[in-house]
C-alpha cells in the first residue's frame, strides 16, 4: 500500500512539473510562506507592491489561524492554497503561470519551467542540518538567499545548488528585525493591546487552571522586554521526528520553574514574551503570568506586526539553537542560549559546525540554575559578557548590516534572466 502511493505520489509530481514547463508565463510575482506571516513573505510582498508596477500574488494556508490581512498593503492579492477546489485551481493556475517566486520552505515540485526564476528565500540560518545534511531533498532555485561568504557555503550545501546561485543580499526578515529596534516604543505599544496577564496571586500559588486576568498596563514600562523563541524537538506533523528531548513544556526544560521565572522577572521590572515554535508540539499548560506571556504567530499578526519586528523591538533573546539566534546578532544585545538536552540534540539532529559552542553567542545554559544566573547577571546590569564574541558573529554571518535587504534581493531577481 505505501509503495502504491509513493508511485501515485511520483506520478502527480512528474504531471505538474510538465503542466507547469507547458503553460504560459506572466510577468507577475507568487510569493509562499509559512506561517501565513512569515516575515520575510511580508517584507518582500510589501516592497515589491511599493515600489514596482507588477501583480503580486501571496499565498496563505487556511488550516493556519494567523492572517496576514493586517500586514500586507493593499496593492497585494492575497489568494488561498487550500480553502476549496476552487481556490486550489486558482493557486495552481497563478504558480503556473507566474514568472517571478518567492518560496520560505522549497516546495513539491523538484524542477521549474526555465522561464521561471525561482527564489529560496528561506525562513532561517542553519545552525542545525537541514536538506541535503540530513539526507533531506535539494531545495531547487535560480537564487539562494545568503547572508555572508560564509552562509553562501553553508546553503549551497543544504539545498544542492551551486555557490554561485547563492546571492548575498541579506534577509527581508532582517530588515524588519532593524525597523522594529529603530521603532522600539511604536511596535510595543501595538503589541499591548488586548494583553492579559495574571494577577499577582498567581505569583505564590500557579496552579494549570486559569487565574483572573487584568489588562497590562504597556510593555513601555518595564526596564527589559525578553522574547523566548526556542526551536522544536517533536514535530506536530510528525510522530517519529524528535530532535532532543520532549519534556512536556514549552520551554524544554524539564519541570520549569515557571514561578521562579517569572519573580525574577518582576524583581527586575521585565518581561518575556514566550513564542514556540509553529511546528512545535502545543502544550495545554500555557497560563501567563504577571510578568510573562505565551503568544504565537495569530496573536501577533492580530496586533498588525510581524515576528520579527515584535522580536526587533526586544532587549534580549532566549533561544537555544533555533536560527533566530543569528538574527538576533544584528541587534547588538544580550542572547542567552538554555538547552538541557543540548547533547541528545547534537546527536539526534547534529549541528552544521563540528564545534557549534564556538559558533554560539555565549556559553550553553545547560541546567536550570544556570539559566536563572545568567538570566539574573543580564537583566541587572543590562549587559553580558560576551558582546565582542556577538560582533565577532555577527561580521562572519552578515555582510550587510543594514536594512536594505529586500531592496538588495528583489533588484537582483528582477534583473535575472530567464533561461
Amino acid at each position: 500500500m505505501k509503495y502504491k502511493k509513493s508511485m501515485v505520489r511520483a506520478l502527480r509530481l512528474k504531471f505538474l512539473s510538465a503542466l507547469n514547463k507547458m503553460l504560459p508565463k506572466y510577468n507577475r510575482v507568487l510569493i509562499i510562506g509559512f506561517p501565513n506571516v512569515e516575515s520575510s513573505a511580508v517584507a518582500t510582498a510589501n516592497y515589491i507592491a511599493s515600489h514596482y508596477d507588477i501583480p503580486v500574488s501571496y499565498v496563505v494556508s487556511k488550516k493556519q489561524k494567523d492572517d496576514p490581512g493586517g500586514l500586507l498593503l493593499p496593492g497585494v492579492k492575497v489568494i488561498s492554497s487550500n480553502e476549496n477546489n476552487k481556490a486550489q485551481l486558482r493557486f495552481f493556475w497563478q504558480l503556473f503561470t507566474s514568472k517571478y517566486l518567492f518560496l520560505t520552505h522549497g516546495i513539491f515540485l523538484s524542477a521549474f519551467s526555465r522561464r521561471q526564476v525561482v527564489t529560496n528565500i528561506w525562513h532561517g540560518i542553519l545552525y542545525k542540518k537541514i536538506g541535503l545534511l540530513i539526507g533531506g531533498r535539494a531545495i531547487p532555485a535560480d537564487v539562494t538567499v545568503g547572508t555572508s561568504t560564509l552562509t553562501r557555503k553553508m546553503f549551497s550545501e543544504a539545498f544542492g545548488v551551486p555557490e554561485s546561485k547563492v546571492f548575498v543580499s541579506g534577509y527581508p526578515r532582517n530588515d524588519q528585525l532593524l525597523e522594529g529596534k529603530a521603532k522600539k516604543a511604536k511596535v510595543r505599544a501595538q503589541l499591548d493591546t488586548g494583553l492579559q496577564l495574571s494577577n499577582d496571586a498567581e505569583l505564590h500559588h500557579h496552579t494549570q487552571e486559569s487565574a483572573p486576568h487584568s489588562k497590562n498596563p504597556g510593555l513601555n514600562q518595564y526596564q527589559k522586554v525578553l522574547i523566548w523563541m526556542p526551536t522544536f524537538r517533536k514535530n506536530m506533523n510528525k510522530v517519529d521526528w524528535q530532535d532532543g528531548i520532549e519534556s512536556g513544556n514549552p520551554f524544554y526544560i524539564a519541570d520549569f520553574d515557571v514561578v521562579r521565572f517569572n519573580q525574577i522577572l518582576r524583581e527586575n521590572n521585565s518581561f518575556c514574551l514566550v513564542k514556540p515554535h509553529p511546528m512545535a508540539v502545543k502544550y495545554a499548560a500555557t497560563d501567563n503570568l504577571s510578568h510573562m506571556a505565551f503568544i504565537d504567530d495569530q496573536w501577533i499578526s492580530d496586533r498588525g506586526v510581524t515576528l520579527y519586528q515584535l522580536v526587533g523591538s526586544t532587549d534580549v533573546l532566549i533561544s537555544d539553537v533555533s536560527s533566530v539566534v543569528i538574527d538576533y546578532l544584528l541587534l547588538d544585545q544580550p542572547i542567552l542560549c538554555v538547552s538541557t538536552d543540548f547533547e541528545t540534540y547534537k546527536e539526534n539532529r547534529g549541528f552544521y559546525f563540528e564545534a557549534i559552542e564556538e559558533w554560539l553567542p555565549g556559553p550553553v545554559l545547560r541546567s536550570e540554575e544556570m539559566f536563572f544566573r545568567a538570566l539574573e547577571a543580564v537583566l541587572k546590569s543590562g549587559m553580558d559578557d560576551y558582546d565582542g564574541k556577538r560582533k565577532n558573529l555577527k561580521e562572519r554571518f552578515f555582510t550587510h548590516h543594514d536594512a536594505r535587504s529586500t531592496e538588495r534581493l528583489v533588484e537582483h531577481v528582477f534583473n535575472h534572466p530567464t533561461k
